[in-house]
């Protein structure tokens, strides 16, 4: 029995993650926004695995007639057919005075596939769900923490170990290329967001792209953070196996609120960091 799938809403404008620490005393930053950036091919090969699951899910409940049971109630796919990137990754870097910040939000698209108790949205009616998820990266000289953003309603787990030392963490912006460890510079150059950058790593395992600032005279603050914390400048390129992200936004010498630096405590209430994206593109 196949039930009407209805769903509205255009999808919204990024607001960048800052934007929810208005108010209040001020720090500078740099900011880089990357997103996943993948051809055609990739968002097609994710699009037809719905599909497959679909036909998996809603065969499973025809084939119920063919023993005599009756067919379970399921969901159509949309009638505007799949997301045209089902796998939607934004990356947001701010690099501080000595500290950074990296905010990751992820969202997927999947078929529902079985009834689950401990998740009321997993209904088995064969619809296409969406899940979207958020960490934050916060490090600086004395410790680096990973806060993943929980369902609404629960406790955050704030994970924190040593930071790297304030000395090495200030100094390593000027290291020459031979002390820059094993991930070496290519001798090419790349762009993104209308910037120039310097190609480190090998396209097969690890590459990105970092814009070093040279044109500004030297940086007034060390460029690391908890995404590139051997390789000091804006990130503006990275290749992670067959993933790659790519920079959509640069801006520099921005004021954004304290708390975007602020740990805050362990089991403290989901609220005290921003929502997420109410429709992440």
């Amino acid at each position: 029995m196949l039930l009407c799938a209805c769903t509205a809403g255009a999808a919204q404008a990024w607001t960048p993650y800052h934007a929810h620490f208005s108010g209040g005393p001020t720090a500078p930053a740099h900011y880089v926004h990357l997103q996943l950036d993948m051809p055609s091919e990739f968002h097609e090969a994710q699009r037809q695995q719905l599909r497959d699951h679909y036909e998996i899910c809603s065969s499973g409940k025809e084939a119920a007639a063919l023993i005599g049971e009756p067919v379970e109630p399921y969901l159509p796919l949309p009638a505007g057919g799949l997301p045209e990137r089902p796998w939607v990754q934004d990356i947001e870097i701010y690099y501080g005075a000595g500290r950074g910040v990296v905010v990751h939000t992820f969202t997927h698209h999947y078929i529902d596939l079985k009834k689950s108790r401990r998740r009321p949205q997993h209904k088995g009616d064969c619809g296409l769900l969406k899940s979207t998820t958020r960490t934050v990266l916060i490090r600086d000289a004395a410790q680096s923490c990973k806060i993943p953003l929980p369902a609404a309603g629960s406790r955050l787990e704030v994970r924190c170990g040593a930071g790297t030392g304030e000395a090495e963490y200030l100094y390593r912006a000027g290291l020459p290329d031979e002390a820059l460890g094993v991930v070496k510079p290519t001798g090419e150059t790349g762009s993104a967001a209308g910037r120039r950058c310097r190609v480190f790593g090998t396209q097969e395992d690890l590459q990105f792209c970092v814009d070093e600032l040279n044109e500004l005279g030297g940086a007034p603050m060390p460029l690391l953070s908890p995404y590139n914390r051997t390789h000091a400048g804006l990130l503006l390129r990275q290749n992670i196996g067959n993933l790659r992200y790519v920079a959509q936004r640069v801006v520099l010498d921005i004021q954004v609120g304290e708390g975007l630096f602020r740990v805050p405590e362990n089991g403290a209430a989901e609220s005290a960091l921003p929502p997420l994206p109410a429709d992440h593109r």
